[in-house]
């Protein structure tokens, strides 16, 4: 990610090419990049101070590999692991199938019924997404500048009343 990754005389130092990255998040992308930028954040911190990362939760599983399998909420999405608003707080199941050399994710969005009986109101959705995002920031799972992007991500969501 642009923010944390290595600037371009880091890369010119090191005789490697840079590669840009568009933020925008692509059909069909399970919205991680949040996670990942904290996580590039943390590991610099690491690096230049010696503070290590947060600890999150593993996802939970059942069954032994190869054919264990996720965990799954009441809305399909994964237990344990890093908990973001898009799975605290959803408006879509994600999931995925393997297809020969990729994994495809498949975003399935709720139906009007379904968030009528989550959230009461958008301002209800709003509140429950500014809450949890604010627990991930706490946590150190989100870096601030992209919890207000999340947060207004939520305030522009077609939520029906």
């Amino acid at each position: 990610d642009m923010a944390v990754c290595p600037c371009s005389e880091d890369l010119e130092n090191y005789g490697v090419e840079g590669k840009v990255y568009s933020l925008e998040r692509q059909e069909g992308e399970v919205p991680f990049h949040y996670v990942i930028r904290a996580v590039l954040d943390h590991l610099k911190k690491w690096i230049k101070d010696g503070i290590p990362a947060p600890k999150s939760a593993y996802l939970e599983m059942e069954g032994e590999y190869p054919d264990a399998d996720f965990v799954l909420d009441e809305h399909g999405n994964p237990l344990g692991g890093v908990r973001s608003p898009y799975v605290d707080v959803p408006v879509c199941t994600y999931t995925w199938r393997d297809d020969p050399g990729a994994v495809r994710n498949i975003i399935t969005p709720f139906s009007e019924e379904k968030l009528k009986e989550l959230y009461a109101t958008h301002e209800d959705y709003v509140r429950k997404v500014v809450l949890a995002t604010m627990k991930m920031v706490e946590r150190g799972f989100l870096l601030p500048e992209d919890a207000a992007t999340v947060i207004l991500e939520a305030m522009e969501a077609r939520i029906p009343e």
